[in-house]
């Protein structure tokens, strides 16, 4: 179940950080520019929010299997 979690995790992270979603990057800007602002953005937050995600997640498996 964690790798569910951590998987829709990822994917609404990505879905988010879509160019224009939260992060705009100007016109004039090249597509490559725009495609690695994003891609930059995307493995800083997840670099510095991973950890917790996975702890919760775990967390929450461990009170599920505490529980039975």
């Amino acid at each position: 179940m964690i790798h569910y979690l951590m998987s829709l995790y990822v994917a609404l992270l990505f879905i988010i950080l879509t160019p224009g979603v939260l992060v705009r990057i100007p016109k004039r800007s090249s597509l490559l520019i725009s495609a690695a602002v994003h891609g930059i953005i995307f493995a800083i937050i997840y670099h510095l929010t991973h950890k917790y995600i996975w702890n919760h997640t775990y967390g929450m498996r461990t009170m599920y299997d505490a529980t039975k």
